[in-house]
């Protein structure tokens, strides 16, 4: 069932000593299932973009389509190469998984990612995703 539901996407990038951390709340949808899917649209000023994210028993997959593209699977305790857009050209990256926690039923919930970035092997930055989910009840 898709539902809409108000989503707040945390997130910080440690890379060479420096912590950057950014954070967003905007609406989206959420559809329940074997898995839970969460998508929203944004717009950074160089064009609209469509984020999914696909929340499975043991792994998140996230899905960029837009202006730029990107495809990013974490599991925890596995490396995922995945194809990362940066506009102008494209290329693979390592994504090692760290820890994933996912608590989420029909009425929104919580996933939390940590995962290193390495592009040609080389260690690039440590990253947290948290990410709430809450259910926009319909009312009648």
């Amino acid at each position: 069932m898709e539902n809409n539901a108000v989503i707040t996407v945390v997130s910080t990038v440690e890379s060479d000593g420096e912590k950057e951390q950014m954070e967003f709340v905007t609406e989206g949808k959420m559809i329940c299932g074997n898995s839970y899917r969460i998508s929203y649209d944004t717009d950074d000023g160089t064009g609209s973009e469509l984020t999914m994210i696909r929340a499975g028993e043991n792994e998140v997959a996230i899905y960029r389509k837009g202006g730029t593209e990107s495809h990013l699977t974490v599991r925890k305790g596995e490396r995922y190469v995945g194809h990362y857009d940066i506009g102008v050209a494209g290329m693979m990256v390592g994504v090692s998984g760290r820890d994933i926690r996912i608590d989420m039923n029909d009425d929104g919930g919580k996933i939390y990612l940590e995962y290193a970035i390495d592009i040609n092997s080389q260690h690039v930055s440590m990253n947290t995703v948290d990410i709430k989910v809450e259910r926009i009840k319909e009312s009648n």
